[in-house]
C-alpha cells in the first residue's frame, strides 16, 4: 500500500493507471472532478457523503435500488475507510460493477465535451439572447 501525497496534476494518469482504489474521505468537498477522474480511469472509489459527492457517488448500501458508483466511508472515521477498501478487496464482483457503472457515468454525464455543451444551452445561451 502506497499513500502517495500530493501528486502533480501533469503526473495523475501515471497514478490513475497504478491504482487500485481511490481513497478521498473528504470532511467538506465541492463537486469534485477528482472523483470523477478516478471513475474514468476506472479506479473503484472510497468517499464521504459530504457537499456534491451524493450527486454522483452511489453506495450500494445507502441505495439499494440505484446502480452503484462507488462506497462511502464515514467523516472522521478510519476504520470506516478501512472497511470500505476491505469490502472492495473481498468482493471482486461488486468491484467490477462499480468500475462498469463509474465509467459509463463518467462518459456519459461528465465528459467536457457534454458539459461545455450544456453550459453553452443553459447558461451563455439564454444570456445572450437579448429580449
Amino acid at each position: 500500500m502506497t499513500f502517495a501525497g500530493h501528486i502533480d496534476h501533469s503526473d495523475l494518469p501515471l497514478y490513475y493507471k497504478i491504482s487500485d482504489i481511490f481513497v478521498r474521505p473528504s470532511v467538506i468537498e465541492g463537486f469534485g472532478n477528482a472523483f470523477v477522474e478516478a471513475f474514468a480511469a476506472g479506479i473503484p472509489v472510497v468517499a464521504t457523503p459530504v457537499g456534491g459527492i451524493p450527486d454522483f457517488l452511489t453506495d450500494p448500501d445507502h441505495e439499494p435500488d440505484s446502480e452503484p458508483t462507488g462506497i462511502f466511508c464515514e467523516v472522521h472515521n478510519p476504520k470506516s475507510v478501512a472497511d470500505a477498501v476491505a469490502k472492495y478487496m473481498g468482493d471482486p464482483i461488486l468491484t467490477e460493477r462499480i468500475r462498469k457503472n463509474a465509467r459509463e457515468l463518467a462518459a456519459q454525464k461528465y465528459d467536457w465535451d457534454i458539459v461545455a455543451e450544456s453550459m453553452k444551452k443553459r447558461v451563455f445561451e439564454p444570456l445572450t439572447k437579448s429580449g
